[in-house]
């Protein structure tokens, strides 16, 4: 019979305390005993339990104020064009979301339509076996989606200077961020769509939330931006719209385009 020093535990052997933990080793009688820990193991499993539950409580914490954030943009989305420079971090969450989520419908959407092809093709007697690279694809939409906001932002941006606004580039991003709110949840919709296997509707979605984002909002902020300091901020606002559609051209143009024609190929070759 063992007993254990730390917590006086009987039991019939092993190496460790059943009840607590502790290492058992040989007493002076051929039996075993478990050691009590000393003052420093002890003071550091405490310490490293504090940290721990002090860092689980802090991640509750910020995901309780991101949902309160998230909730309150989306009731209303136009308290997002005074947000300042401590919501920078929550800005730059809505945007990742916003990307990810269009990331995700996206491939779903492809994987869904080469299963359908696959089954199609074993309707017919055809044996097809096509894997949908996720990293690949997933990578190359969250990019894709990526350099879209950027060319919004900037757009935003450099119109605004030229208006002689004050907002810093964190105070945008947070405003940005926030402003992405209902168009995530936009996203988010799209990704059910497509792991429903909805062509039209997730592209309908996806397409339309894109276009908002990339020419519409940069004429939302601009338009309040320059609004106590420039007298032509309706010229300016269209002008950061025409800056975002002009750079956008030229990214498809130059870009995109082969991407379409690599989807196309793929889906000809599914077909």
């Amino acid at each position: 019979m063992s007993i254990c020093v730390n917590c006086s535990h009987e039991q019939i052997s092993g190496k460790f305390c059943e009840s607590c933990g502790t290492a058992m080793v040989l007493d002076g009688n051929g039996g075993t005993a478990a050691v009590a820990p000393s003052h420093q193991e002890t003071a550091a499993t405490a310490a490293m339990n504090t940290a721990t539950q002090q860092a689980n409580n802090e991640v509750k914490v910020v995901l309780q104020n991101f949902g309160t954030y998230f909730i309150g943009l989306l009731k209303n989305p136009s308290i997002a064009l005074v947000s300042r420079e401590n919501l920078f971090v929550n800005g730059l969450i809505n945007i990742a979301l916003y990307v990810v989520a269009i990331a995700l419908g996206l491939y779903f959407l492809i994987n869904s339509f080469a299963k359908s092809a696959m089954g199609f093709g074993s309707m017919l007697g055809s044996e097809m076996n096509f894997n949908v690279p996720f990293f690949a694809i997933v990578f190359r939409v969250f990019f894709i989606t990526l350099l879209f906001l950027a060319i919004s932002w900037v757009s935003t941006l450099a119109i605004s200077k030229l208006g002689k606004s004050t907002v810093t580039s964190k105070e945008l991003v947070a405003q940005f961020g926030g402003l992405l709110t209902p168009f995530i949840v936009i996203n988010i919709l799209g990704l059910l769509s497509a792991l429903a296997g909805s062509i039209q509707i997730t592209l309908t979605l996806m397409l339309l939330s894109l276009v908002y984002v990339t020419i519409i909002i940069p004429a939302v902020m601009v338009l309040e931006k320059t609004r106590n300091t420039s007298d032509q901020k309706v010229y300016l606002a269209l002008g950061s719209s025409a800056l975002a559609m002009f750079i956008s051209y030229i990214i498809i143009k130059g870009y995109i385009m082969g991407i379409i024609e690599n989807i196309q190929q793929m889906a000809d070759f599914l077909i």
